[in-house]
């Protein structure tokens, strides 16, 4: 039994639809994982070092790829504002007497 031309090209292009699809996937995977490698890597370091320098890029990554907690984070961090909390009574170095 011959195969027709439309059987022929409907085959090819099926073919060509699923190893679009998985290449999308594959290709979508490795730029949410590297995404949230991101995600990790900056807040950490923000963490450590206690500073808000990236609190933007942060956000707006959380916002995109992250899961629910990650989008009300990305939210919480963008909407609050920054405040600096200062003692009244002054920080004694070590060594420095009462």
């Amino acid at each position: 039994m011959q195969k027709t031309e439309f059987e022929q090209k409907y085959k090819t292009r099926l073919i060509l639809m699923i190893i679009g699809a998985s290449m999308t996937l594959i290709f979508s995977f490795i730029f949410l994982f590297i995404s949230n490698i991101l995600i990790l890597v900056w807040a950490s370091q923000s963490l450590k070092t206690q500073s808000m320098e990236k609190k933007v890029p942060l956000a707006v990554l959380s916002i995109l790829f992250g899961a629910i907690l990650g989008i009300i984070g990305g939210i919480m961090v963008l909407v609050a504002q920054e405040t600096i909390i200062r003692s009244e009574a002054p920080i004694k170095e070590i060594g420095e007497s009462q």
